[in-house]
């Protein structure tokens, strides 16, 4: 259970401002008309931490067709699922009925029907995103699960004893806010997680969850907490790995950039179990390693390179766009005859332009010509 901690109060004047002041909020405000609207979920929860909320949910108690019409523009609609986004003063807003969800099996998606506001925040993950502003008030918050005390403790708490029966990747989203904001289970989620079995989900949600830890701004601490709690068997050097990957991505040329961290987070539990077939030790030669570093992806380099293989950064800026300017069509016209001789030449022209750091057009083809004919002549 996570201690007692000294934290700062929740900013419920940052809170009240940015429900007051928003421009889209005013709009829903303004469109909502009899039907009452709230700021939910991890939009109260981030100001109240004193961030910028990542994203900005309002619930209506009320069918959303009229607000959508009343707002105008294209909104993007989910009817399986009362929800639709909308584009207001340039910035996403997303939209949703407050609903109930009843899960018709553990992992599935949940069936949900039209309810009030706190069995709508009730259905929620964690006490932390379960809070409420409705935006004709914003000096109250709806808090019936005790969100606002899991902030100052630093705790995650679950809503129910079956909340990872129902969805298990629930697990995952509670790892990536204990990352995000320092917090730790309390008790009865310890429980839970002890009995959290990821196989009711599907692979394609799981990865969606795996995708927004490497979203996160330091992801490994995510995946450590996962080892930790025992949902997924993930070892303490793979969280090594991905934590030096996200350095070389952010901080280190040539790897700056070189591929999303998303996409290494994911190859990085996916594959975790199988060798990416990248020694720590170089091949001997730059055609070597070219042609064993082309059939593998970005994302094996990169977490070859963070497990420790250092020659590995040539490849980036140099090995992955090399190429000649010369191809097979070139020797068969000078009189090579179609075969492997035209493959061996042009092998031979790529190692020498490998070695030298680039050769011409002509310096290739007469390389690949003499390599050609020797293959012929033997």
């Amino acid at each position: 259970m996570a201690p007692a901690t000294d934290r700062k109060d929740p900013d419920r004047e940052g809170l009240e401002a940015f429900v007051a002041g928003d421009p889209r909020l005013e709009a829903v405000r303004t469109a909502a008309g009899e039907a009452t609207a709230y700021l939910v979920g991890g939009s109260v929860r981030d100001l109240l931490l004193g961030q910028e909320p990542t994203d900005v949910d309002v619930a209506l108690e009320g069918d959303l067709a009229p607000l959508l019409a009343a707002l105008g523009g294209q909104p993007v609609e989910h009817p399986r699922f009362m929800t639709a986004e909308v584009t207001l003063d340039g910035r996403k807003l997303d939209l949703a009925r407050t609903r109930s969800e009843k899960y018709p099996k553990p992992g599935g998606l949940p069936e949900v029907a039209p309810a009030k506001l706190e069995e709508d925040l009730g259905r929620r993950d964690f006490s932390i995103n379960a809070m409420a502003v409705s935006l004709s008030d914003p000096t109250t918050v709806l808090d019936p699960f005790g969100g606002i005390d899991a902030i100052a403790e630093g705790r995650l708490s679950l809503l129910g004893v079956r909340s990872l029966v129902d969805d298990p990747t629930r697990a995952l989203r509670g790892a990536r806010y204990g990352a995000r904001f320092d917090f730790e289970p309390d008790r009865e989620m310890e429980v839970a997680l002890s009995q959290c079995d990821l196989g009711t989900v599907s692979s394609d949600r799981i990865r969606s969850e795996l995708v927004s830890i490497g979203q996160e701004q330091v992801p490994e601490e995510a995946l450590a907490r996962l080892g930790r709690w025992g949902v997924l068997p993930i070892p303490e050097e793979t969280v090594r790995t991905v934590g030096a990957a996200r350095h070389l991505l952010r901080e280190s040329d040539p790897w700056r950039e070189w591929v999303d961290l998303e996409d290494v987070v994911v190859a990085a539990i996916e594959e975790m179990d199988e060798s990416p077939g990248i020694p720590e030790q170089a091949p001997s030669s730059r055609i070597e390693q070219y042609e064993l570093l082309s059939r593998k992806t970005r994302e094996e380099i990169l977490l070859a390179r963070a497990a420790g293989a250092e020659w590995l950064d040539w490849w980036p800026s140099e090995g992955s766009k090399a190429s000649l300017q010369i191809d097979g069509d070139d020797l068969i016209g000078a009189g090579i005859a179609p075969g492997p001789a035209v493959g061996q030449g042009l092998r031979e022209a790529l190692a020498e332009s490998l070695e030298a750091g680039g050769t011409d057009r002509a310096r290739q083809l007469r390389t690949a010509l003499a390599a050609a004919r020797n293959v012929d002549s033997a």
